[in-house]
């Protein structure tokens, strides 16, 4: 059997010179669209880029301002209000272990003193109040913070301490939230 040779007649060629025009059409307005897309793309990164320059740039300036602070053994007492006594020393303990306070929470209520050791507590001049610290920044630096709280001069009872990983910090460490539950002991006056 012998192949046929294909015969196109005028009209066929016509039609597909039309289909391969509008082929092309298509093409080139799938390839504008593309451009456009690539050029709006490029606009939002660079509007990003600026946006990220700018935060660095504050973040930078602040993080110089905060060098200018005093010392954190530098303490001035606030009051002799026990909870303002532990406030600085939570804000001296993560500027020296160089961590954060993500959270501070204390109850204004006091509460006799109850302690979870004993069953029977014959303290009726103390009294107590619950409190809860979130310290974050690498797993060293929260421990180093809780341990410069313990050496504190003030007496307190731990309830709980929770450990959670955040994720990885700029330098490749692990970045933790250490939230720390505990109570301040206080006589009935109010001094620690």
């Amino acid at each position: 059997m012998r192949c046929m040779p294909i015969v196109l007649s005028q009209k066929h060629v016509r039609i597909s010179r039309k289909a391969f025009r509008v082929a092309i059409g298509v093409s080139c307005a799938l390839m504008a669209l593309s451009v456009v897309r690539l050029y709006a793309t490029r606009e939002r990164v660079t509007g990003l880029t600026l946006s990220i320059q700018k935060q660095n740039a504050s973040l930078s300036s602040l993080r110089h301002s905060t060098r200018s602070l005093p010392a954190a053994n530098e303490t001035v007492a606030l009051s002799g209000d026990p909870l303002s006594q532990l406030q600085l020393a939570l804000e001296g303990a993560a500027a020296v272990s160089k961590c954060s306070i993500d959270e501070f929470q204390a109850s204004p209520e006091r509460t006799p003193y109850r302690s979870v050791f004993t069953p029977d507590t014959n303290e009726p001049d103390w009294m107590q109040t619950s409190v809860h610290v979130t310290f974050t920044g690498s797993l060293k630096a929260t421990l180093e913070a809780v341990e410069r709280l313990r050496k504190a001069d003030l007496p307190m009872e731990p309830d709980s301490l929770e450990i959670t990983r955040q994720g990885v910090g700029a330098n490749g460490a692990s970045v933790v939230s250490l939230r720390l539950a505990f109570r301040v002991l206080m006589k009935a006056g109010g001094k620690a």
